[in-house]
């Protein structure tokens, strides 16, 4: 009877134990759930901060080749509608050439004009000369 009380008062100790050890893993588990948690936010937030910093170089970089490309065209293009003969040409184009023709223009209406000034003149000369 006493080897039964022993061994059923081992057998409760074991219980106990398995059952603080069994809440013990438990708490062990949440723990490192929740440093697993912290690690993955960690990381996640450090990969996140090092693509943001790579996009933004890479973007920096690509704009200031464009940048770069778009002002050595227009370098090429000022060189190339800059120079004096050019600007003279572009002057005397937007400034002379529309006077000239306005010129033209009233030499040529003048002459229209001037046929039936003629025509007139004979019609009243020959009206005149028939009586």
């Amino acid at each position: 009877r006493e080897r039964r009380m022993r061994e059923a008062e081992e057998s409760g100790r074991r219980a106990e134990e398995e059952r603080r050890r069994a809440e013990q893993d438990e708490v062990f588990r949440q723990v490192m759930k929740v440093h697993q948690g912290t690690v993955d936010s960690y990381l996640e937030d450090l990969i996140s901060d090092a693509v943001d910093k790579a996009s933004r170089d890479q973007a920096l970089s690509e704009a200031k080749l464009k940048a770069n490309s778009i002002s050595s065209m227009i370098d090429k293009l000022e060189e190339k509608y800059n120079s004096p003969d050019i600007i003279v040409k572009d002057l005397v184009s937007s400034f002379l050439l529309p006077q000239v023709q306005r010129e033209d223009l009233k030499n040529q209406i003048k002459a229209d004009q001037q046929k039936f000034v003629l025509a007139a003149h004979e019609a009243i000369y020959m009206s005149s000369h028939k009586y």
